[in-house]
């Protein structure tokens, strides 16, 4: 194998097996976009630290408006793809980039007190299956492809649990040979990673609402008008968006529901490791560095704790 480009192709279809199929797409998508231009028609032995550090300033400097997490994205499938080539001798010497990013600070956005009492005061008053998905959102912190996923089976009304099994995506079709196949399909796949896969436990006003919601139905997906097909993550985001605008509130992304219900949760008193768990995070980190002592609200409640010593 000459070309460095096909190196990073093979290592990423070698590598996408270990990976969800959402991941995979991700990071194929990357390198489509941004390394296999600028390696295009270099060869393998070519590869040098002046090529790399070349293409570390293009990347730093002209793809300013690039997310730290896709820089870092872009440099792990370079250094990889180096490493391949090292283990399988299309080069015959060590060499890797260091990106040197700085690290990404967590920026949360969630609803105001006054947003979340016009999205409720809606949302209590409509039983339709979006103003259901918004809510229990809104008290699960499920991420959307989870809620999408939801089977009634997943539901045990009696001990107010929600159990997340499985979740939804709409990604580019494994086939599209015929031209008039559609470029995106719905896909059912196991949750985020081992620790997504949980019993969330919810209060007892959603419970009530969830069995109004219910009625005679007592199978199938959740949200979905056809029960034997999952609700599209994109619909659900749509009908989001017409919810917000009918209560007269600014948009903000339908994952922003659960990072206020996060919040909400350590503005309660939920301690991290309790957090950590309901929210599915596979490292206690994430959920530390995301949200503890992230709200407002949280700050103004410890300073208010303070009194006069005399």
């Amino acid at each position: 194998m000459n070309l460095f480009e096909q190196v990073i192709m093979e290592w990423l279809e070698k590598h996408c097996l270990e990976n969800s199929r959402s991941t995979a797409v991700k990071y194929r998508q990357v390198a489509k976009k941004y390394l296999l231009p600028y390696f295009k028609n270099i060869k393998s032995r070519d590869i040098s630290y002046a090529l790399l550090t070349d293409y570390h300033y293009k990347i730093k400097k002209e793809n300013i408006c690039l997310s730290i997490s896709t820089q870092r994205i872009i440099f792990m499938i370079l250094n990889n793809s180096l490493q391949y080539a090292l283990i399988n001798q299309y080069i015959n010497k060590k060499i890797y980039i260091r990106p040197h990013l700085k690290k990404e600070k967590a920026i949360v956005l969630i609803f105001s007190d006054m947003e979340l009492s016009r999205l409720e005061k809606y949302l209590f008053n409509s039983f339709d299956r979006f103003s259901a998905a918004v809510l229990s959102a809104l008290y699960s912190g499920l991420r959307i492809g989870e809620l999408c996923g939801l089977k009634w089976e997943d539901i045990c009304l009696e001990k107010g649990t929600l159990q997340v099994q499985r979740t939804i995506h709409r990604l580019p079709a494994e086939n599209q040979s015929v031209s008039r196949q559609a470029k995106t399909e719905l896909v059912v796949s196991a949750p985020k990673s081992p620790a997504s896969t949980r019993i969330v436990p919810i209060p007892s006003f959603l419970v009530k609402y969830l069995m109004h919601f219910q009625g005679n139905n007592q199978r199938g997906f959740v949200f979905s008008h056809d029960p034997a097909n999952p609700l599209d993550p994109q619909t659900l985001q749509y009908r989001y968006q017409k919810i917000l605008k009918k209560c007269d509130i600014p948009y903000i992304k339908f994952h922003c529901l659960r990072h206020t219900y996060a919040t909400r949760c350590i503005v309660s008193g939920c301690d991290i490791k309790t957090l950590s768990e309901l929210l599915g995070h596979t490292d206690i980190k994430l959920t530390m560095d995301y949200y503890f002592h992230s709200s407002f609200e949280y700050k103004q409640i410890q300073v208010n704790k303070l009194k006069p010593i005399s």
